[in-house]
């Protein structure tokens, strides 16, 4: 199970940048799916985009496991 929350601001025709907030848990069982024990990451970034698609993505996130970059090539989700 997860949740994200993202705000994106316009920059210019091919740039955003964007805050996050995620929050998810990986359980066992279905009946183990709940809101109780969720771990969370907050962070910032730069979408790089045409009008049709998201060419890169650079994000940097906080959680409890420390500060990572995150560099993608997709859209928030897949």
């Amino acid at each position: 199970m997860n949740w994200t929350a993202e705000s994106r601001w316009y920059l210019r025709d091919y740039l955003d940048a964007a805050i996050f907030y995620d929050a998810g848990k990986v359980a066992s069982t279905a009946g183990s799916l709940d809101f109780q024990g969720l771990q969370s990451s907050v962070g910032a970034g730069m979408r790089l985009h045409t009008r049709r698609s998201t060419l890169l993505r650079l994000d940097v996130a906080h959680s409890r496991e420390g500060l990572r970059l995150v560099i993608a090539f997709s859209p928030v989700g897949q």
